[in-house]
């Protein structure tokens, strides 16, 4: 089956690491858990799990948590998700449209799934969750059938356009079947866009302002 469907916070963390922290306390923490687990036995090496940078440019951790095991919940044959980002109104009446090339350009062009990037991913999801939630086929599938490329469309109205309220700014969706999960995941990141369409929104509508007074 097809679905089509909008966009849809955290997920339920470690018993170790605190409701409120910011990404980079996350890192951190999630990587002091999950090496007090395995502090034991020795096998894990403390400094090689400090994580307070890592992740950043690892497309695999940039995604709401809860988002990891979503893959385990679409129907049964789905093949294709496609999804749409709009502007549900609010004090204006229309958006400006602003800032998708700079993230696309920065975490979804070229081969950004890596080996090591799905090793690291691995190793936070498995303390985060104390348990096997991590589709990690899923990204090798990605790896080696796509070398690391991400097999999805993303469709844009151009950047800088002022569109109404309400009206579809963008779409996602999966090019290879067996990636039907990936569209979704990629909400946490694509949706940042709304940081530098507030400011462009909000200097055109002071701009408004300011010109009808000058004339």
């Amino acid at each position: 089956p097809q679905q089509r469907r909008p966009f849809p916070t955290m997920g339920a963390a470690a018993s170790t690491i605190p409701q409120k922290m910011d990404e980079t306390q996350f890192m951190a923490a999630a990587a002091e858990a999950y090496a007090a687990l395995k502090a034991e036995d020795g096998t894990v090496d403390k400094a090689q799990l400090t994580m307070s940078t890592a992740g950043a440019d690892n497309i695999i951790m940039l995604s709401d948590s809860y988002k990891v095991s979503h893959w385990k919940q679409y129907p049964p044959n789905t093949s294709l998700v496609y999804s749409y980002f709009e502007s549900r109104g609010g004090k204006y009446d229309e958006v400006c449209f602003f800032g998708l090339q700079y993230i696309m350009k920065k975490y979804l062009l070229g081969p950004v799934v890596t080996k090591a990037k799905i090793d690291q991913a691995e190793t936070l999801y498995q303390a985060h969750f104390m348990g096997e939630q991590f589709y990690r086929e899923g990204w090798e599938y990605i790896l080696a059938e796509h070398n690391g490329h991400l097999p999805v469309k993303i469709s844009a109205v151009p950047e800088g356009t002022v569109v109404d309220a309400k009206t579809p700014l963008m779409t996602v969706e999966n090019t290879d079947p067996k990636c039907f999960w990936l569209t979704n995941f990629l909400e946490t990141l694509l949706v940042q866009v709304w940081a530098p369409m507030t400011v462009a929104t909000h200097s055109r509508e002071q701009k408004k302002v300011i010109q009808a007074y000058l004339e």
